[in-house]
C-alpha cells in the first residue's frame, strides 16, 4: 500500500508538441467533464495548462523529429526523461497518458516499466507503422497497456501484437468552423485580398529547414498575384521566428497564435502552402485546398525513402490513398515546383473543386459516433485509470 487515500482520479499527461498539446487539451477538457474532481499534471503548452494541468516542464525541450536530429539533443532528453520519471513518481498517478512524440514517450515508459511504476500507461496516437515499419508495433505492445488511435485502418497493426488498440477517432474533426469575413475584417485584411495561408511547421528545426523555401515561393507568387496577402497561424513557441522572416517580404502578412484564431485564419485562406503534418489534416476538414512540402535533414530523410519506402507524408494523401493534394518533399521540394502548383490553385476553379471533393470524402470517413473523438478517449482514460488505481493498492 502507498497509502494515499482514494480520492479523485490521478492522471498524469505527456505531450512533447503543439499537436499533441491540442489532442491533449481536448482530452483534458473532456476528461473535466467525465471527472470534475480529476487531478491533472504533467508535460505539455499552453493549451493543457489552461485545460487544468499543472505544468511540470514545457515541451519546448521535445519537439524534435528525426534520426539525425536527434542526437545533439540526447543528454537534454535524458535530463527530461529523468525529471518526467520522478515527477510522476511523486505524484503516484492512476494513469499515465502519452500523447504522440513516440520517441520521447516510449524512453519515459522504458524507465516507468524499469522501475516498477504501477500506474498505467496509455498512448494517444499511433506511430506511423504503415509508412515506416510494422516491427514498431510490437515494441508498442511491449511498452503500453492500451493504445488510442486517431484512424480506423491503425488498430489491426497492433493488437496483433496483444496491445489492446481502440479507434476514438481524429479530434480534428471536434474543430468549429471559422468565419473568414470576420477574420479578415479584425486583422485589416480588404475583402477583395487573394490570400495563402503559410505553414511552414511548429517545431524550430522544421522553420530552419522549410520557412526560407516557403518565403522564397511567396516572394515569386507576389510578382504573379499584386493582391497577395500571408495568413500565418502558428504557436507562441516559434512565433517571433517567423514574423522576424515574414517582414522581409514584398507582402502583407498576418501572423496569430491562438487556436482560437486558427479556426479564422482558415477560412480566411483562398489556399494554403504547408509543410506535411497534423495540419494538411485540419486544411482538409476546414476545406482549404493547399500545396504540400517537407525536408528533413538528408541523412534522416535517405533513412525513410531507402529503409523504410516512404513516399508520401501528407495525411490526405494517406487516408484517400491517392494523390489528393500536390505533395512534394526533399529535393523535389523546390521554388519552382511549389510557386507552379499554388499558382494554379489559384487559377484554375477546377484543381479546387477536386480537392473539395476528396476533402469532403475524408471528412465523411472520419465523423465520430454518438461521442466525439475527445469523450471516447476520456473514457477509456478513466476506465484505465481504475485498473491502475486498484493495481496501485495492491502494491
Amino acid at each position: 500500500m502507498t497509502g494515499r487515500a482514494l480520492s479523485a482520479p490521478r492522471i498524469f499527461l505527456v505531450a512533447g508538441e503543439p499537436s499533441g498539446d491540442t489532442l491533449g487539451t481536448g482530452l483534458l477538457r473532456a476528461l473535466k467533464v467525465k471527472a470534475p474532481d480529476l487531478q491533472a499534471r504533467g508535460v505539455g503548452g499552453p493549451g493543457m495548462v489552461g485545460a487544468g494541468m499543472d505544468l511540470v516542464f514545457s515541451y519546448d525541450d521535445l519537439a524534435i523529429m528525426g534520426v539525425v536530429e536527434i542526437l545533439p539533443k540526447l543528454a537534454q532528453l535524458q535530463r527530461r526523461w529523468r525529471e518526467a520519471a520522478a515527477a510522476i513518481r511523486a505524484f503516484q498517478p492512476d494513469v499515465v497518458v502519452t500523447i504522440d512524440s513516440s520517441g520521447f514517450n516510449k524512453g519515459l515508459a522504458k524507465r516507468l516499466i524499469k522501475s516498477g511504476e504501477p500506474a498505467r500507461r496509455v498512448h494517444y496516437v499511433a506511430p506511423m507503422v504503415w509508412a515506416w515499419r510494422a516491427g514498431r508495433a510490437k515494441g508498442m505492445a511491449q511498452l503500453f497497456d492500451r493504445l488510442l488511435t486517431l484512424f480506423p485502418f491503425e488498430p489491426a497493426y497492433f493488437t496483433a501484437f496483444g496491445l489492446p488498440t481502440d479507434c476514438v477517432g481524429h479530434p480534428a474533426v471536434e474543430a468549429p468552423l471559422g468565419d473568414g469575413p470576420t477574420f479578415r475584417a479584425a486583422h485589416g485584411i480588404p475583402k477583395d485580398a487573394a490570400t495563402l495561408a503559410l505553414l511552414p511547421g511548429s517545431r524550430r528545426g522544421e522553420l530552419n529547414r522549410i520557412l526560407p523555401l516557403f518565403c522564397d515561393v511567396a516572394s515569386r507568387l507576389s510578382a504573379n498575384i499584386p493582391s497577395l496577402h500571408l495568413i500565418c497561424p502558428t504557436v507562441p513557441m516559434v512565433a517571433p521566428i517567423l514574423r522576424q522572416a515574414l517582414t522581409q517580404l514584398p507582402m502583407p502578412a498576418t501572423v496569430v497564435e491562438t487556436l482560437a484564431d486558427k479556426a479564422g485564419a482558415f477560412a480566411a485562406s483562398d489556399a494554403a502552402l504547408a509543410a506535411s503534418g497534423t495540419i494538411t489534416l485540419e486544411l482538409a476538414l476546414a476545406r482549404v485546398p493547399m500545396v504540400v512540402a517537407y525536408r528533413l535533414n538528408p541523412t534522416t530523410a535517405f533513412v525513410g525513402e531507402h529503409l523504410f519506402g516512404i513516399r508520401t507524408a501528407a495525411l490526405p494523401n494517406l487516408l484517400a490513398k491517392r494523390t489528393v493534394v500536390p505533395e512534394f518533399l526533399q529535393r523535389f521540394a523546390t521554388p519552382e515546383r511549389l510557386t507552379s502548383e499554388v499558382l494554379a490553385l489559384f487559377r484554375d476553379p477546377r484543381l479546387k473543386a477536386e480537392q473539395m471533393q476528396a476533402f469532403d470524402q475524408i471528412a465523411a470517413a472520419l465523423q465520430p459516433g454518438a461521442l466525439s473523438p475527445s469523450e471516447t478517449a476520456a473514457e477509456i482514460v478513466l476506465e484505465e485509470a481504475q485498473r491502475g488505481r486498484a493495481a496501485r493498492t495492491i502494491n
